[in-house]
């Protein structure tokens, strides 16, 4: 198992992308989400996108007893890297056309 979350973690970011943009369309099921302003928006998904990675990687260390998933060479900061990327698909998932 350990060995599995190495390689999804070594993977392109492509799939945090995509998570992030589905992530932007299932917080707007929710009605008290469309009546926050547009940068409280922002800071929350900034928050749901870079708490997710960092919080798989410290579930698969300790709950999953893989110390080299969290320990190995810059694994927070790959945790951080997907959070980005999934915060700026969330983004461009919702850019209105000029």
């Amino acid at each position: 198992m350990c060995n599995w979350l190495i390689g999804v973690m070594a993977e392109d970011l492509k799939v945090a992308a995509l998570v992030g943009a589905l992530w932007s369309f299932i917080v707007e099921m929710f009605p008290a989400f469309g009546e926050l302003s547009p940068a409280v928006k922002r800071w929350v998904m900034l928050a749901l996108c870079m708490a997710v990675p960092v919080l798989a990687l410290v579930l698969a260390a300790f709950g999953l007893r893989c110390p080299d998933v969290m320990f190995g060479a810059d694994a927070l900061g790959k945790a951080l890297a997907a959070g980005a990327v999934a915060f700026m698909g969330s983004q461009l998932a919702h850019i209105r056309k000029l």
